[in-house]
């Protein structure tokens, strides 16, 4: 049994990703971080994340992204997802399809809030 907990951030905003990284770290993950879906799925393949941060728009376009989201979580099994998004009308769906969501911006302890949330679960 491994001892530190994996975290994989899929964010395309190399600023974004910076600071959600170190966030991610000071929670105690070992996090990677993918610009895009398709790196994504070689480190989650290699790392089996124990939670996946990603950027809605980094996994696709509008049309395709919540599919691609889906296919994520089926693939890796269930693996708890935070789906951080700009765009607030996809708050709604996300939650129906069962992903936990948080609209950009953000502070620093609503991030760290949901992420724990996810894990507690």
């Amino acid at each position: 049994m491994r001892e530190t907990r994996q975290a994989l951030l899929i964010e395309d905003d190399l600023t974004i990703a910076s600071l959600m990284l170190e966030l991610l770290r000071g929670l105690g993950f070992d996090a990677r971080h993918a610009a895009r879906r398709e790196h994504a799925m070689v480190l989650a393949r290699d790392a089996r994340p124990d939670v996946i941060v990603t950027d809605l728009m980094a996994v696709g376009g509008p049309k395709e992204a919540w599919s691609n989201v889906e296919q994520l979580r089926a693939w890796l099994g269930g693996v708890p997802i935070l789906v951080v998004t700009g765009h607030a009308g996809a708050v709604a769906e996300g939650q129906a399809r069962g992903f936990a969501v948080l609209t950009k911006p953000f502070d620093l302890e609503e991030f760290e809030q949901a992420v724990g949330a996810l894990i507690d679960r």
